[in-house]
């Protein structure tokens, strides 16, 4: 501190006094002592003034004023305000404060320029100054020009650094290399020692990120931590040699000494404990929490998505996936197993290659080796299991002693103790061979030993018996939820048949004296039956013989007359919305497929003894509205010889009644119906005569034959009536046939002689001349020859038809020209054009098939226009209206439409000459505008435009633009950061494989998509001659935008950052020269060094 010697005149005393003068003070202890008036609480005015000056004196005093003291009020040839006295050594006014160094840039290695400090040889020495940097130490932010808000602290501490800003390094030689990274923090001896455009990134121990170069957002804390990283980027490292190797890695979590260790390339990896993960190069995705965990995985990129929490859990996994081992040692010797699940102490730690097991619970599943999909619950649960598979243990050592046994359930505390086997249930709470539940699933048995309860006794429910009854005994219940093992013989319902005694045996013929009900309680018939099965009553019977499935026998005590009606069955069927309902319904089929039945009966009647006035075999009652009833409906469904739909035998005896085969009475009155005594009709498309009523008497049959016999004598009625062909004879070889037709007035029969009559003019009265296409050969009229008149067919009902059914065909010529032929093999052929008009062939043109010159010609006209030509070579088109293709209604003039994975249309020019052009899309206006589109994207069916190729404003180019409405969009955020992005999409020259020499500026798709995978498609795996990736170069354009805006920004900020330091630079520069023009003058107060 500086010693300073006041000298104090006091030009107010007027007179000498040889002692001590106090003021406020009896007892001065100096010679003048001024008290204040309350030392504790002094007065405003308290104290002492001395002369106050606004400039110093133009004369300066002389020695008898040495130690003068004044009070500068204002600033005076540079000097401030404040206490002065005059140094009659120096001859000046010398500041009270000293003239020591007072400030930083007093010191002479130290720089302070306002904004920034440096201190240290060369520290700072080339800033461009007002950057508010910190430089403290050799060589400290020595090349530094405009870098800003850093702070280096230790010798050589980010010495090369030239505009990087927001950095901090403290220590030795930290980040020396850094030239533009920025916003990095590195504390230690050679922290960042390689450092030169990495941002970011924080590393706090000696050598600490020593290697990295770019990469950013790194955390390193300790020694050494990520020593190797170069490019790396957001990985967290805390503990000595943490992700030491670690050179592109990106994303990882390392906390631990040695954690990560020998990590190079893996990603999102999390490393916790000592060693977790050290032994890790390029696998990624796997998460160790504990020491040693996952340590061995090495070089093998397979080994991912593994979860390891607990001390060496997973410790010996090389190449093993999608693995989770919590607890100390848990699956410690896995290698290569996948999908397992190991939670607690030492579960399957000796697993090597197991897959799919799950263990949980200390000692769970211990001992497993290569066993899969086992499951392991509880302590020491599986312990000694070691190759078996599809396991399932549920409860502490459960399955103690199975080593290889498979497909076992064990529930239950010591289930399964001493079972070595596979394929068994055990469900118990004890090591019980003979637990509560227990079963084998390869014969599908379950047992229960105890007692089994089906709901609960105390309630609704009932309880079996624990024990084996005796031979014949039958379970009942007491209704009290306990059923017991009971003789039959105790049971009061049934007797054995014959006597009064209960049935000792279950071969014993029973009977009851009431009625029997089944599925229903209340029961009103001997057997009264409710189900809601599809069969009520299911009967089998396997005997020989005569063999009956339903047998009903009905007699009487004695002769009764008060018996109305018996039915030996009875059917009352009551239902609703029924598709088809049977009184009785037969199925037969063959049990063996080479045999065979004689006869089957769907119904057999027999009438023997019986005396009746009338036997009806079948007897079928209508009543109600059925709209139509069928007698009896015969459905022929399979392939069958002959088929009879009635077959009436007169088999045995002689009988005088009369017999008929079909029997129709119609006798009820009323009804204006047709009425048909039987009625035929064939729909049957074989060929196959068919006979529409067929009689076959024997000669040898006696009395008078009849093959047809009508009566029908009502006046215009018809005995019989045909309309058809008729023929009469006795044979086949000897009848004729009726014509056809009626004929004209006047003419009779004739016979050909071989069966035919027609109609003919008597002879001597024919004058017919053939004429008009017909000539007449003697007797014979016959097709052929020339018209002499417009001549019409009128066909009415009747059908005009050409049977080519030879060699022959059907020709039209024009003057002996083929024109038109119908062949007998069905192909048409036509010689000149073919048209189709409308209405009539003189209508307007619609459709025509012509020729010109050797090349074929399909056209269509629309109001006698040709719009439409399709031609074999040369020109076709269509002019007017739209085409579809796939679809009905075209929207527009071609309109394609397809449900394909596929392209909808290719269009292929083969050409390979270079020039060689696609496809053109023009527009008639000379300057399209952006309303017009040549080319609109649309989404889906609707008419929302996507994106589209348009016209300019100004009409003379096109634009290619997408949908980006704000209306459209949602979840907006601000792109930040954008030249960190950019700063990793990296432009290169290349060439196309397919095309060497060829040079190209462009991007790498798989570079591009891990910072921008929106604007990439494909995949890496596809074949790139097919399917190879792609980018969309025009969806970079935000990203630079963006990137522009922040180099905007930084731009901004420099400029001001300039202005105000050539602000700065010039008000130096007026204070060098006002120093300049002080130090220059000779009768300006000069500043001394006070006394030390």
């Amino acid at each position: 501190m500086k010693r300073l010697s006041l000298l104090l005149i006091f030009g107010l005393i007027g007179f000498n006094v040889s002692a001590q003068v106090g003021i406020n003070n009896i007892s001065p202890n100096a010679s003048l002592d001024i008290a204040a008036s309350n030392q504790a609480s002094p007065a405003s005015n308290d104290g002492l003034l001395i002369p106050r000056i606004d400039a110093f004196p133009a004369t300066d005093p002389t020695a008898a004023q040495h130690g003068m003291m004044v009070y500068l009020t204002t600033t005076d040839a540079g000097n401030p305000p404040g206490f002065y006295f005059w140094n009659q050594a120096t001859t000046s006014w010398d500041s009270i404060t000293g003239n020591g160094a007072e400030q930083i840039n007093e010191l002479t290695d130290g720089i302070s320029d306002g904004t920034s400090l440096f201190l240290g040889a060369n520290s700072g020495q080339n800033d461009d100054g007002g950057n508010s940097n910190v430089g403290v130490g050799l060589f400290s932010l020595s090349n530094n020009t405009s870098g800003d808000s850093n702070t280096a602290v230790g010798s050589l501490a980010m010495i090369n650094n030239t505009t990087g800003f927001g950095n901090t390094a403290v220590g030795r030689q930290s980040l020396p290399s850094n030239t533009t990274g920025n916003d990095n923090t590195m504390i230690g001896f050679q922290a960042g020692l390689s450092n030169t455009t990495g941002f970011q990134n924080t590393a706090v121990g000696a050598a600490a990120l020593d290697a990295n170069t770019t990469g950013y957002d790194n955390t390193a804390i300790g020694y050494s931590v990520m020593g190797s990283n170069s490019t790396g980027r957001l990985n967290t490292a805390i503990g000595t040699s943490a992700l030491l190797s670690n050179s592109e890695g990106f994303e990882n979590t390392a906390v631990g000494v040695g954690a990560l260790r020998n990590n190079t390339t893996g990603d999102y990896n999390i490393a916790l404990g000592s060693g977790a993960l050290s032994g890790a190069v390029s696998s990624s995705y796997n998460i160790g929490i504990g020491r040693n965990t996952m340590s061995n995985i090495f070089s093998n990129p397979a080994a991912q998505y593994n979860v390891a929490l607990g001390d060496v859990a997973l410790s010996s996994l090389t190449s093993g996936s999608r693995n989770i081992a919590i607890g100390g040692s848990a699956l410690t010797t896995l290698s290569s197993g996948i999908g397992n699940v190991g939670i607690g102490m030492e579960t399957m730690t000796t697993a090597t290659t197991a897959q799919y097991n799950t263990a949980v619970g200390f000692n769970a599943g211990r001992n497993v080796l290569d066993g899969d999909f086992n499951v392991f619950m509880g302590y020491q649960s599986g312990e000694n299991n070691t190759r078996g598979s599809d396991n399932v243990f549920l409860g502490a050592n459960t399955g103690f002693n199975n080593t290889t046994g498979n497909n076992n359930v064990f529930i239950g505390y010591n289930t399964g103790y001493f079972e070595t086997g596979s394929n068994k249930l055990y469900i118990d709470n004890s090591n019980s061979t003979t637990p509560l539940i227990w079963g084998d699933f390869n014969v599908n048995v379950l047992r229960v030993n105890g007692a089994f309860q089906v709901g609960n006794p105390t309630g609704t429910g009932y309880e079996f018996p624990a024990t084996d009854g005796a031979l014949g005994e039958v379970l009942r219940t007491d209704g009290a939820g306990n059923i017991s093992w009971g003789n039959i013989a105790d049971d009061a319902d049934w007797y054995q048949e014959g006597t009064t005694s209960a049935p000792s045996s279950s071969s014993d013929d029973i009977f009851t004296d009431g009625n029997v009900g089944i599925g229903t309680s209340t029961v009103n018939y001997p057997l009264d039956i409710d189900a809601t099965s599809t069969r009520t009553i299911d009967l089998e019977n396997t005997g020989n013989g005569f063999i009956y499935g339903l047998y009903n026998r009905i007699n009487e005590a004695a002769p009764s007359a008060s018996v109305t009606n018996t039915y030996g069955i009875l059917n009352s069927i009551t239902r609703t919305n029924q598709g088809a309902i049977s009184g009785v319904s037969n199925s037969f089929s063959n049990s063996v497929s080479t045999a065979s039945f004689g006869y089957l009966f769907g119904v057999d009647n027999s009438f023997g003894t019986s005396t009746s006035s009338l036997s009806i075999g079948f007897f079928n009652r209508f009543q109600g509205t059925t709209t139509t009833a069928v007698g009896m409906r015969n459905l022929v469904a399979g392939s069958f010889t002959d088929f009879y739909g009635v077959q009436n035998y007169n088999l045995t005896g002689g009988h005088n009644g009369t017999f008929y085969g079909l029997y129709n009475f119609f006798g009820a009155s009323g009804g204006n119906g047709t009425r048909y005594g039987a009625f035929t009709e064939f729909f049957d498309t074989g060929i196959g005569n068919k006979y529409g009523y067929y009689v076959d008497i024997a000669d040898s049959a006696g009395g008078t034959h009849y093959g047809i016999y009508s009566s029908a004598l009502k006046s215009g009625s018809y005995a019989g009536y045909f309309l058809g062909d008729v023929a009469i004879g006795t044979t086949t070889a000897n009848n004729y046939t009726f014509p056809a037709s009626r004929g004209t007035n006047g003419q009779v029969m004739v016979t050909d002689a071989a069966g035919n009559l027609s109609w003919s003019t008597l002879s001597g009265l024919e004058s017919t001349t053939a004429s008009n296409g017909i000539t007449e050969t003697g007797d014979d009229v016959r097709l052929g020859g020339a018209l002499n008149q417009n001549t019409t067919i009128t066909t009415g009902i009747n059908n005009l038809i050409f049977n080519l059914s030879a060699t022959g065909y059907f020709e039209v010529q024009d003057a002996g020209t083929s024109k038109f032929r119908i062949s007998n093999t069905g192909n048409t052929r036509l010689g000149g054009s073919l048209q189709v008009n409308q209405t009539n062939v003189t209508g307007t043109r619609l459709i025509e098939l012509t020729s010109a010159g050797s090349t074929g010609l399909i056209n269509a006209y629309a109001a006698g226009i040709n719009t439409v030509q399709i031609a074999g070579t040369g020109d076709s088109y269509i002019n007017g209206g739209s085409f579809g293709l796939g679809i009905t209604n075209p929207q527009e003039q071609l309109d394609v439409v397809d449900n394909t994975a596929g392209y909808v249309g290719d269009f292929y020019n083969e050409s390979t000459d270079s020039t060689a052009d696609g496809i053109s899309v023009r527009l008639a206006a000379s300057s399209p505008n952006a309303s017009a589109y040549y080319i609109g994207f649309f989404r889906g069916s609707g008419a929302t435009v996507s994106g589209r190729i348009s016209g300019t404003a100004a009409g003379t180019g096109i634009q290619v633009v997408t949908s980006s409405d704000a209306r459209l969009k949602t979840n907006l955020e601000e792109v930040t950061d954008a030249l960190s992005m950019i700063q990793e999409i990296n432009p290169k020259w290349y060439e196309f494989k397919t095309n060497l020499g060829q040079r190209e500026l462009g991007f790498i798709a798989q570079e591009v998509k891990t910072v921008l995978p929106q604007i990439v498609t494909g995949e890496e795996d596809s074949d790139p001659r097919v399917d190879p990736m792609m980018v969309d170069y025009a969806r970079i354009t935000p990203l630079l935008t963006a990137g522009i805006k922040e180099l905007h920004a930084k731009v901004n900020a420099l400029e001001a950052e300039n202005e105000a330091l050539k602000a700065q630079l010039a008000a130096f520069r007026a204070l060098e020269a006002r120093i300049s023009a002080l130090e220059q003058s000779g009768d300006s107060p000069k500043n001394v060094a006070a006394n030390e």
